[in-house]
């Protein structure tokens, strides 16, 4: 429950869709909805959210990961994280069809998609120290390379 409330704190996870109990072998955590938090043996921690954005009588929206939504995830973590160094990753998968650009209006009827282009890209680096500021730094390079990548 505790860690169930920190996500949600942190805009992690939504209360509405509660949460299940992860133990598995090498590893526990949380799972709610979409999203995880694992907690592993060896000290790794991962975090997987689906990172799109639903709002109510359109079509579109889940063609698009926000940047703002990549920096609030991002952000929600540095503030349940308390460590002062990480090897860390970003990775979007799972991104045929989806481009890094805000929400279009709401009314948009129509859409040009790509017929080719990745599915996947990661950035990973060592951030010693981890401070606000240095990840801010490096998510700032994430999403911007993202969004050359996946806004074609």
């Amino acid at each position: 429950d505790g860690i169930f409330s920190q996500l949600c704190g942190a805009g992690l996870a939504n209360l509405k869709d509660g949460y299940e109990e992860v133990t598995k072998k090498d590893h526990v955590g949380v799972k709610s909805g979409k999203n995880q938090h694992l907690l592993f043996e060896n000290g790794l921690i991962l975090f997987a959210f689906d990172p799109t954005v639903k709002r109510e009588g359109t079509f579109f929206d889940a063609s698009f990961v926000p940047p703002s939504r990549l920096h609030e995830l991002c952000e929600g973590i540095s503030r349940i994280v308390d460590i002062n160094g990480a090897w860390c990753e970003i990775k979007l998968s799972g991104m045929d069809g989806k481009r890094v650009e805000e929400l279009p209006p709401i009314g948009t009827s129509s859409m040009g998609y790509s017929m080719f282009g990745d599915e996947e890209a990661a950035f990973q680096r060592l951030l010693i120290p981890m401070t606000y500021d240095v990840l801010a730094e490096w998510l700032n390079y994430c999403v911007g390379r993202f969004e050359r990548i996946f806004s074609k």
